[in-house]
């Protein structure tokens, strides 16, 4: 009888690389193997709005063409020579050109998966805000019309009218709804 210390685990066997992910088979299984990443939701408490990307997702058209800008939370990629925390308060300047000070404490939730097929991992970050916790930077110049086109501030009492058609959107602004019962 084998033990469980004594079964010899499989390496993963990589059968397709892309630039962006890779896909292996470990044990019969196609598992899609991407970065890590943040879902970062920003709340301005005085102002009593979320900030959220509004812009054309070309996977999504392909289903539902009729349908050419989605609102979601800022999701970025996991960038690997920074910590968690760093790599939200780069992502904030960088989407939605807001400096957070540097004494603010991130809560950041327990990475979740989103499905078995896939091992990347997503961090959450609701990041409720008052004026004194941040700074807006001005982006450079290429990057000013870059956020303007893609960005929007929702109040909270418009945010029943927001349809979010990307799960981890709607979960995270879920969270977000609950733990200011919003509901």
């Amino acid at each position: 009888m084998n033990t469980l210390s004594n079964i010899e685990k499989q390496k993963a066997k990589q059968i397709f690389d892309a630039e962006t992910f890779k896909v292996s088979n470990v044990y019969g299984n196609n598992i899609i193997d991407e970065k890590d990443q943040i879902i970062v939701l920003p709340y301005l408490k005085e102002l009593n709005n979320i900030l959220l990307k509004y812009q054309s997702i070309p996977a999504y058209e392909t289903k539902q063409p009729e349908i050419d800008k989605y609102a979601q939370a800022l999701t970025c990629k996991v960038n690997s020579e920074y910590t968690i925390n760093e790599n939200i308060k780069r992502a904030c300047i960088n989407d939605f050109g807001i400096k957070i000070d540097d004494n603010f404490q991130l809560d950041v939730l327990s990475p979740i998966f989103l499905y078995p097929n896939s091992n990347v991992r997503f961090y959450i970050c609701i990041l409720p805000l008052m004026e004194y916790d941040y700074e807006q930077v001005l982006p450079e110049e290429d990057k000013k019309q870059l956020m303007k086109s893609k960005n929007i501030s929702v109040n909270i009492n418009e945010l029943n009218n927001v349809i979010f058609y990307e799960l981890i959107s709607r979960y995270v602004i879920d969270l977000f709804k609950q733990h200011y019962s919003l509901f």
